[in-house]
C-alpha cells in the first residue's frame, strides 16, 4: 500500500501478486482484500480511474474472493475517487448507500471518515460545500484522507470559477502532501495550483537532500 500511494507501481504489484499468492493458497480472504484494496490505490495513483474501480468494486462484490464484509469499509472513499474521476458515480452509489446503512449501526472510525470524504464527491452542487467543509474538520485524524478532501474541494472550486478560493485547500492539501511523500497526489494538487495561475515548485523524492544540514 505504501508503495501503492508513493506513485511506486511496479513494486506494488510486485508485493501484491506475492501477497494474493499467499492468500489465496490459504483462502485468507482479508488479505486478498488488502491486496485489491493497494491494487486499485497504485491504479488511481497512475489515474487509471476505469481501471482503479474495477480492482476495488471486487472488495464489495459477494462471491469474489476478496469480498470482506469488514475491510470493504476501508476502501470507500478509493472507491468514489476512482469513480468520480472515471465518469462512473453511478457505480459507486448502492455501495454507498449499503455503507451509509451500516454506518447507522457501527461507530467505525474508518467507515465514518471514508464516507465523509466520498459524500461531496456524490452530492449535487448546492450541498457539495458544506460536505466538503464538514469533511475537512472531522478527517483531522487522517491526514491523507483530509488533504484529499481538500485537494477535491480545490478541483470543485475551480470547476465553479472560483480560482482564488480554490488555492487555499490546495495549497493545505500539497503541503500534506509533500510530508507524506504521496508524490501522485502532490503533483496533482500542484497541477490544479498551476491552472489558478500560481507557481509552485515540482516535488521531487530527492528535494529533501538539497536541505543544507542547518
Amino acid at each position: 500500500m505504501l508503495a501503492a500511494l508513493r506513485g511506486d507501481r511496479a513494486h506494488a504489484e510486485a508485493q501484491a501478486a506475492e501477497a494474493e499468492q499467499f492468500g489465496t493458497a490459504r483462502g485468507a480472504r482479508a488479505l486478498l482484500a488488502m491486496v485489491q484494496h493497494a491494487r486499485g490505490v497504485s491504479a488511481l495513483a497512475a489515474r487509471h480511474y476505469e481501471e482503479a474501480c474495477e480492482q476495488l468494486t471486487r472488495v464489495h462484490t459477494p462471491g469474489d474472493p476478496s469480498f470482506h464484509s469488514f475491510l470493504r469499509c476501508f476502501t470507500i472513499a478509493d472507491l468514489v475517487d476512482a469513480a468520480a474521476r472515471a465518469g462512473k458515480l453511478d457505480l459507486a452509489r448502492p455501495i454507498v448507500a449499503e455503507l451509509e446503512a451500516l454506518a447507522l449501526k457501527t461507530a467505525s472510525p474508518a467507515l465514518h471518515a471514508g464516507l465523509r470524504y466520498a459524500r461531496p464527491l456524490l452530492a449535487v452542487d448546492d450541498d457539495a460545500e458544506a460536505l466538503f467543509d464538514l469533511a475537512q474538520s472531522s478527517n483531522v485524524a487522517w491526514p491523507f484522507l483530509r488533504a484529499r478532501g481538500q485537494l477535491a474541494h480545490g478541483e470543485w472550486l475551480r470547476q465553479h470559477k472560483r480560482e482564488t478560493a480554490a488555492r487555499t485547500p490546495l495549497r493545505a492539501a500539497r503541503q500534506t502532501f509533500d510530508a507524506l511523500r504521496t508524490l501522485p497526489w502532490s503533483e496533482r494538487a500542484r497541477q490544479q495550483l498551476r491552472a489558478t495561475g500560481e507557481t509552485n515548485r515540482r516535488r521531487t523524492p530527492q528535494a529533501r537532500d538539497e536541505l543544507t544540514p542547518q
